[in-house]
């Protein structure tokens, strides 16, 4: 027997043969029983069956006639059941919503599509099978008894048959005003659903006007110029607008917004805040300076410098001149920042950095310093080699001659200890020649190597110079 042949009220667990009193159908759901002629299908509708199925039809009920029933003795079983079950499983229909306390959480007027609740009346999920219904040009959708159909909108009608949609303008057709068929006279026109005599060159019968009236201007109608409804502030960021000669003209525009192509049907197309081309006004380009780019930010031009580059010179114009990154030895790395030479140390600009390239005759490079390493007591004969200081207070620095860290006092050697007898209270002008505890040696202000009165002097006849 063929799935058509069965209506299957899945949910309810009803399974029972086309043409009996319980096949039924109601609103795509199992429930009334369906007419003469029909059966209940799968989905849950009543449907007409094919001329195919009228004849499967005829051998099912000739094939019931004359085969004995099956039993179990025969081994046969049920052919007919194992089909019906086969093709049920491969044509399920999608798993329902949850059921209620009633077999249905939807709930009166409502259905289940795809695990969701929508209304019986919504045409985007018409029916069983949950359908969109489709529309034609000027046309609304509606759904009713879970079957789509459409009505024409407002003020539209289908008065041709042979074409698809709402084809028919009823306010404005002469032929059809109102109303299908219902042609205008003679030197009438249809104005609003309405045949009336013409207006005036000019003038007309606008949305709101009275009938018949030609009551609008639209010369000068700034919401109807030159046609109903031809609204000139509709453009975009038109503030105000006026009509003139059936024209509009843009009178001002909303704020940071210019109209530069004179078309008041653009209206106002140019945001001067950003637009490079019309920055701050029409026609008013930001140019790219040298090794700079260009921008409009708040309807004023500026620029940026691309990396490695500076406007140095404080140009008007905002040109990026310098190459901050190459070998600029006045504006090395930066702005002002020099790379200069001195008598011992040659230096150049090298990508932005200041580096020693050099040093005179006599001097070497140590930690980018250029030294004498025969006379240099950090650096002596070679780089970071330091010669010990002498001593005394404060001490005297180490000595280095030709190259070596000699040992030689710059000063006076006392007890084996180099110092300065020109302020060391403990020799104050020779050796062993200490000052007394409120005496200093050589104090600011006083003669070298001799003790003067100051009241500073400390334990061990340390002074302060």
């Amino acid at each position: 027997m063929r799935l058509g042949r069965i209506c299957a009220c899945l949910w309810l667990g009803l399974v029972t043969a086309a043409g009996a009193s319980a096949a039924a159908c109601v609103q795509s759901a199992c429930g009334g029983t369906c007419g003469s002629g029909t059966y209940c299908d799968v989905s849950g509708q009543c449907v007409s069956p094919s001329a195919g199925d009228d004849a499967s039809d005829a051998s099912d009920a000739s094939t019931a006639e004359t085969d004995p029933p099956d039993t179990a003795s025969d081994g046969g079983g049920d052919d007919t059941s194992v089909s019906e079950a086969s093709d049920t499983a491969e044509e399920a229909p999608p798993p329902p919503c949850p059921s209620g306390s009633d077999g249905n959480a939807c709930g009166a007027a409502k259905h289940c599509c795809a695990g969701a609740c929508v209304a019986d009346d919504d045409p985007a999920h018409c029916g069983a099978r949950c359908d969109a219904c489709p529309v034609a040009a000027n046309q609304v959708a509606a759904c009713a008894g879970g079957a789509c159909s459409a009505v024409c909108a407002t003020g539209y009608a289908d008065c041709d048959a042979a074409t698809p949609g709402c084809e028919t303008d009823l306010q404005h057709d002469a032929r059809n005003c109102g109303a299908c068929s219902a042609a205008c006279g003679a030197g009438l026109v249809c104005t609003n659903g309405s045949c009336q005599p013409p207006c005036a060159s000019g003038k007309a019968t606008c949305a709101g006007d009275p009938a018949g009236s030609c009551k609008t201007d639209l010369t000068s109608d700034a919401a109807n110029c030159g046609a109903c409804g031809a609204s000139c502030a509709s453009a975009p960021h038109v503030a105000s607008a006026s009509c003139a000669a059936s024209a509009c003209a843009i009178s001002s525009c909303t704020t940071g917004f210019l109209d530069c192509d004179a078309k008041a049907s653009t209206g106002c197309e140019i945001d001067a805040r950003s637009d490079l081309a019309n920055c701050g006004a029409c026609g008013k380009a930001c140019a790219a300076p040298a090794n700079a780019t260009a921008s409009c930010a708040s309807g004023s031009c500026a620029a940026t410098c691309k990396a490695g580059y500076a406007n140095c010179d404080a140009s008007a114009d905002g040109s990026c001149e310098t190459n901050v990154k190459g070998s600029d030895a006045a504006n090395c790395g930066a702005c002002g920042t020099p790379c200069a030479s001195d008598p011992t140390t040659t230096r150049a600009c090298q990508a932005g950095s200041c580096v020693v390239t050099g040093c005179a005759t006599g001097f070497t490079s140590c930690g980018g310093v250029c030294v004498n390493l025969q006379t240099d007591a950090f650096n002596c004969g070679a780089c970071a080699t330091v010669c010990p200081p002498g001593g005394g207070f404060p001490p005297l620095p180490g000595m280095c001659t030709s190259g070596s860290c000699a040992g030689a006092c710059a000063g006076t050697t006392c007890g084996g200890t180099c110092v300065d007898t020109t302020n060391d209270s403990s020799n104050c002008g020779s050796c062993g020649h200490s000052c007394n505890w409120d005496y200093c040696c050589n104090p600011t202000g006083g003669a070298p190597g001799t003790c003067q009165f100051t009241g500073v002097n400390t334990s061990g006849g340390r002074c302060a110079h």
